[in-house]
């Protein structure tokens, strides 16, 4: 079971090395979520493992783990874990610091310029709830539409002899039923728009957080959490038996310790996605469609971009993203070098 757990986390984190640049730089929402889940999923086989080995452990199996039970005891101290996860834990609760419904006075002290842009762009805060005039409006409106209704109902009540004023009626009401079908829908819109205010039920409307764009400050600390969890999944995963102890002598990287084996795996995969993520902007750059690897079209462009052939980038959508992915693997293999 050790042995399986061993080759599941290997074989994720190799698969993100190798496939998330060829994501189109794993920009999209498709791709950043299959990226976390990969990484939550390697998270859940990490625990397992820890799991099975403090059950042998407290078992008496530390003779069986074959040097297994210690390594864990030694990576899994409380300064090891602590020492990295604390400020990883500071930097999330910021954020979640960030997204929480403040006063407007404690808000106003924190950051001035919030404040100052929610003046600005809500009319009426702090003194009354935004919008709260257009609900009122809204409701207003739609009690007249419903009136109308009535009175258009009982117009077709009275013409119902007539097939002229029977017709008439019907177009009033349908136009009605329009109206009020209109007006519904601008209220619900509005309701909507004060729930993204105030996200949270028990606290004061006016209450507004720090971050001026919730939802995707709720985005990027998902990623952040995502990442800090890849983070501590390879600094403090209890790798166990080598390869060679399991059966498996074919080649010479079955007989090295475990964390070796794995961080020349995985520095051999990142200089060969360096490599090939190189080689395709090299050969995109000469063969350029007006598509992102030949195939794609980025959502702001529109249409291709045929015409002229913009900066290297590879599969990433951004130029920079590409220089920047490359420069960050040039030391890597500087230094196997």
């Amino acid at each position: 079971m050790n042995l399986w757990c061993d080759r599941i986390i290997t074989g994720g984190i190799l698969f993100l090395v190798l496939c998330t640049p060829f994501a189109f730089g794993s920009v999209h929402p498709w791709a950043y979520s299959t990226m976390e889940a990969v990484i939550f999923s390697l998270v859940i086989v990490w625990m397992a493992k820890v799991a099975i080995l403090a059950r042998e452990q407290g078992a008496g199996g530390r003779g069986q783990g074959a040097g297994g039970g210690s390594h864990f005891a030694i990576r899994n101290s409380k300064f090891a874990i602590l020492a990295p996860a604390l400020p990883l834990a500071l930097f999330i609760g910021l954020a979640l610091f960030q997204l929480m419904p403040l006063p407007p006075s404690l808000l106003r002290t924190l950051s001035p310029q919030t404040y100052e842009a929610y003046t600005q762009i809500l009319p009426g805060w702090p003194e009354r709830v935004p919008y709260a005039d257009v609900t009122q409006r809204s409701e207003i409106r739609g009690q007249r539409s419903e009136s109308r209704e009535q009175g258009a109902g009982s117009k077709e009540k009275k013409a119902e002899g007539t097939g002229q004023r029977s017709e008439v009626g019907d177009q009033r009401s349908e136009v009605g039923e329009q109206g009020a079908g209109s007006k519904e829908q601008g209220a619900s819109v509005i309701s909507n728009f004060e729930f993204r205010i105030s996200p949270f039920a028990s606290t004061p409307t006016t209450w507004l957080p720090l971050s001026l764009a919730p939802a995707l400050t709720r985005t990027d600390l998902l990623k952040f959490v995502a990442y800090a969890a890849l983070f501590l999944l390879i600094l403090l995963y209890p790798y166990g038996e080598s390869w060679e102890r399991a059966g498996m002598q074919w080649s010479s990287i079955s007989r090295l310790p475990p964390e070796q084996r794995f961080c020349r795996l995985l520095v051999f995969a990142i200089l060969f996605t360096g490599l090939f993520v190189a080689a395709i902007g090299f050969l995109e750059r000469f063969t350029w469609n007006g598509k992102i690897l030949w195939s794609f079209v980025p959502y702001d462009w529109g249409q291709p971009m045929a015409n002229g052939v913009p900066r290297a980038s590879g599969p990433f959508i951004n130029p920079d993203h590409f220089a920047n992915y490359l420069s960050l693997i040039f030391p890597i293999a500087l230094a196997c070098a």
